[in-house]
């Protein structure tokens, strides 16, 4: 059994999460936004990284504080990160607790997450994902039930 005072959880400590998951259109990146922030609104500053599963970034994604795209073709042949501004993102920020939201994660997106500073990650259990810090099982994907989980976890930590 997890005990911990009310004042004294992990997520009365967090003050930084970055949320990964797969980017499929502006409504869905948007009912996520609002999701998330509304799980993580106590003065918890949220970073997002949408994995767009194409060699080139869309034109007209959607563009606000905090959004971040990582696609193939940030990357070379051998995986190595191409992309500037991504790389000075993986340089100046860090983060409390990573959420990756992926059911499936490409592994140069993998590599690029490992390198972020991040004290605890939080995902699915599922073989095709790395071991996390906290992980669920979940028998099929639901970002929602993902994000109430991982909440409730934090709050007992």
């Amino acid at each position: 059994m997890i005990k911990s005072t009310p004042d004294n959880t992990f997520f009365n400590q967090v003050t930084d999460i970055l949320v990964v998951t797969e980017f499929r259109s502006s409504k869905e990146l948007k009912q996520l936004v609002k999701l998330t922030t509304a799980a993580f609104s106590k003065g918890i500053a949220l970073e997002f990284l949408f994995v767009v599963p194409e060699k080139k970034l869309p034109d007209m994604l959607p563009a606000f504080k905090g959004i971040n795209y990582i696609c193939w073709g940030d990357f070379n042949f051998v995986g190595a990160l191409k992309n500037e501004k991504l790389k000075s993102f993986a340089a100046y920020h860090s983060f409390d607790a990573m959420i990756c939201l992926c059911w499936e994660m490409d592994k140069n997106v993998l590599k690029f997450t490992n390198s972020l500073k991040i004290k605890y990650r939080i995902g699915y259990d599922r073989e095709s994902l790395p071991k996390f810090d906290l992980a669920f099982s979940l028998k099929e994907k639901s970002e929602e039930e993902l994000i109430k989980l991982t909440v409730k976890y934090l709050k007992q930590l």
